[in-house]
This record gives C-alpha cells, structure tokens and sequence, in this order.
C-alpha cells in the first residue's frame, strides 16, 4: 500500500507539472523515506490502505480538475475511492471535498464566467454521482452505527471507552498544539513516545520553514516574471491547498476533541505537502539543480530512515 502511495504522489506532481520529473521525484522521496511514514508502513494497521485511497483520490482529482475526465467512470470511480477511504477510517470522509473541489475546479475552465443551467448541472451531475458511488460503498456501515449506537459516525461509544480527553481549552490552543505536532509528522515512534535525537527535530523543522518561505518566494517570482499565475496550472494548485486545509482544519478539530495531536493524521494530504515542500526547496535554487536536490533529499532520507529503527526503536524495547 506504501509503495503505491509513493507511486500515486509521484504521479499526482506529473499533474500539476508535467515537465519537471524532477518535482515529481523528489515529491516521492520525501513521501517514501520520510522516517514516519516508513515506521506505519512496517506496522499492521489501517494507515497504509488509509494514505494510499486518499493519495489516489487526490491523483484522480487533479486529472478532473485539469479537465482529464469521463462524463460518467471518472466521478464513479472517485466515489468508489473516497468511499473506500470512508470505510477504511472515518476521516475518509474528508475526502468529499476533493468530489467537491475537482469538479467546480474543472467547470472554472469554461469561458463564461456567468452563472448558467449548463454549467450548474456540469458540476451537480458528476457530483451526485460520485456521491452516490460513495454512499453505495460506505454508507451501510453508517447506518450499521446508527442502528447500533445511535449515532453515525460511532463517536459517542468511542470516545467513553477508548480516548482519553482533550485538553485544548479553545481554538487558539488546538492550533498550537497542532503547530507543535509538525515534528510528529516527520518522526514520533511506538505509541508516540520514542523520540529521535533533537538534532532531528531541527532539522525537520528547518527544513519544512525553508520549503514553506521557498514556496512563497517561488509564487512571488513567477508573477513578476509573467504578470499572471493563468499560464499555471492553478486549478491543480488551487486543489492541493484545498486538501491541505481540509486536512489540518481535520486535525484541528481533532485536537479540540482527543489528547495528543499526532502528525501521522496529515498523511491524508503526503501528496500535497511534499509537492509544496520540495519546489519550494527548489525555489532558492537554479532549475537545473532541482535534479541534484531531488537525489540528495532522498538520500538524506535514507539514511535518517536506516538508523531510525537500530537507534531509537530497538533500544527502546530491549529487555532490561
């Protein structure tokens, strides 16, 4: 499931940059050897299926969005996804807004700006049927919950028996603690209690500073350069930073409910953070030297990733 992860996020970059295989080969070295993804991949868990449904309904989202699409196989086969996703973890869910933003995304590209019957049943009429894809999957097992618990989503039997409170106090609270959970992201093992060297943490967190300001810088210089992002494949773009906050605004809400935010629920969005992280890596940078970047990334990955488990996790667990 991993492997096909990586896969799907290498191919969701070819998307929005067709020509830069480049971005596309660093955005899946930092999907497969980013350290905390590797530790879930070795477990047995629901993760791995988790990540990679929501990877491939973001690939086929970006190839609606871009205007790839068949009238009636692309919107059921994204339901088909998304409601996979749905019965894999509850935050499946979630990926209704990619349904929902490919296909208003792709109707943007029509020349009529004006509001028409037309081009409100060309994003009414794929939507149902994604829609329903969706329920036709999953729902039964809402339902299930509804018979059972009274209660959808389950939430409620849960919660009494399983999690331990949050102790966010308010919103502002939650997002910090949110902002604090990037190292998680990158590296927090067992239960999330074996930590890696600080060193490590620094690192990360440099590095995803440098990709976010690069990224800024990137965008900055493009439109000074051309005048207009309409030559960009915005709408592709526009639908990676819808998933994005679709999925910390997820986390959020999250934290505002459950003790302990944990990075490993934004690999939802694997996809999207590294495209943004790596070309905004390649943002201070030549563009012949994004190749370079690409390779040494990866490398650096690797061999975190290779110490990580005879280093932090095995000791952790030795016999006294």
């Amino acid at each position: 499931c991993s492997a096909g992860t990586v896969v799907f996020a290498y191919l969701s970059a070819l998307q929005i940059a067709p020509r830069r295989r480049d971005i596309a080969t660093g955005t899946a070295a930092l999907t497969a050897f980013n350290p905390q993804f590797l530790f879930l991949s070795g477990g047995a868990s629901s993760d791995a299926l988790f990540i990679l449904l929501n990877t491939i309904a973001l690939y086929l989202a970006l190839k609606i969005a871009n205007g790839w699409d068949r009238p009636r196989r692309s919107p059921l086969l994204l339901g088909l996804v998304v409601g996979l996703a749905a019965l894999t973890k509850l935050s499946g869910l979630a990926a209704i807004a990619l349904i929902i933003g490919a296909y208003v995304l792709r109707v943007r590209q029509t020349e009529s700006p004006r509001l028409s019957k037309e081009n409100v049943l060309a994003v009414v009429h794929p939507i149902a049927l994604a829609l329903g894809a969706v329920v036709l999957v999953a729902g039964w097992w809402y339902v299930r919950n509804i018979v059972l618990y009274r209660d959808p989503l389950g939430m409620s039997v849960w919660m009494d028996r399983l999690v331990t409170p949050a102790t966010a106090s308010s919103l502002g609270e939650a997002i910090r603690r949110v902002a604090e959970s990037v190292v998680s992201y990158w590296g927090v093992f067992g239960w999330m209690n074996v930590l890696a060297d600080e060193i490590f943490y620094t690192w990360a967190r440099v590095l995803t500073l440098v990709g976010i300001v690069g990224m800024a810088l990137l965008a900055a210089r493009t439109y000074w350069q051309r005048k207009t992002f309409r030559d960009q494949r915005w709408r592709a773009l526009g639908l990676l930073a819808l998933w994005i906050l679709v999925t910390a605004t997820w986390l959020i809400g999250w934290t505002l409910i459950i003790a302990g935010p944990q990075g490993r629920l934004l690999f939802l969005a694997i996809a999207a953070i590294s495209f943004f992280l790596f070309t905004g890596l390649t943002g201070w940078m030549l563009r012949r030297m994004g190749t370079v970047l690409s390779w040494l990334m990866a490398g650096v990955f690797v061999v975190i990733s290779v110490l990580v488990p005879f280093r932090y996790i095995a000791p952790t667990y030795a016999q006294p």
